[in-house]
Order: C-alpha cells, then structure tokens, then sequence
C-alpha cells in the first residue's frame, strides 16, 4: 500500500512538472521570435523608406517600429516609438527629433519638428 502512495506522488508531481513546462512553452522553437511586417515606402523629396513593424505587445500595442531612410545613397536607421497624436499613428525616436505620422495611407518624415517627406506604401510588392 505504501508504494501506491509513493508512485500515486510521483506520478502527481510529474504531471505538474509537464504542465508547467508546455504552459510557459519551454519546448516551443518561437518563445523569443517577434514576428514582423515590413512596409516599403515611396517618397517626395528623393525619399524612399522600409518600415519595419514588430509585433505588438500582449495588449495589441505596438511598442516599436525600425524606419531605414534612404537619400542621396546614404542610409540611416531609426528606432521609433508610440507618441502621441490626434488622429493616426505617430512613432518618433526618443530624443523627439525624428518622426513618423501615418493618417489614412499616407505617411509624413518630420525631422526636428518640420514635415520633410510624405510617402505612400508602394504597390506590387
């Protein structure tokens, strides 16, 4: 009888070991991949842009967005985040100086404050 108890405990604390691990999916290949949607923009101005969207957070926000501006051949990267803003979505970088606001297709590049680009996503991709 005393084995019963024994193997009835082991097999208990099995089972909630096992639940454990597939409940938070230690065994799963994708636990720190963030998926991704890339968007590539044509612009006034001799912009063109590739907005690198992540995939947003638990609660559906999106927390980050990585904006390659391409001019003149140079090439510069940015990591923009959520700002505020009326109507749209607007991501700018910490520091404030470099943003991104999208209303209804369009897209604007403010450096500093000062609306530099408008693009629109480019068709056909």
């Amino acid at each position: 009888m005393k084995k019963l108890y024994v193997f009835l405990l082991v097999a208990l604390v099995l089972c909630v070991i096992f639940f454990w691990v597939f409940k938070l999916n230690l065994f799963t290949n994708d636990v720190n991949t963030k998926k991704e949607t890339v968007v590539e923009l044509s612009c006034d101005n001799g912009y063109s842009m590739t907005a690198k969207y992540y995939e947003p957070d638990k609660g559906g926000i999106m927390t980050r967005l990585s904006l390659s501006v391409f001019k003149d051949g140079n090439t510069v990267l940015y990591d923009l985040f959520p700002a505020m803003s009326g109507s749209g979505a607007k991501l700018e970088t910490k520091d404030q100086k470099h943003s991104i606001w999208e209303h209804q297709g369009e897209f604007t590049f403010a450096v500093n404050g000062v609306d530099t680009a408008v693009c629109q996503e480019k068709q056909g991709l």
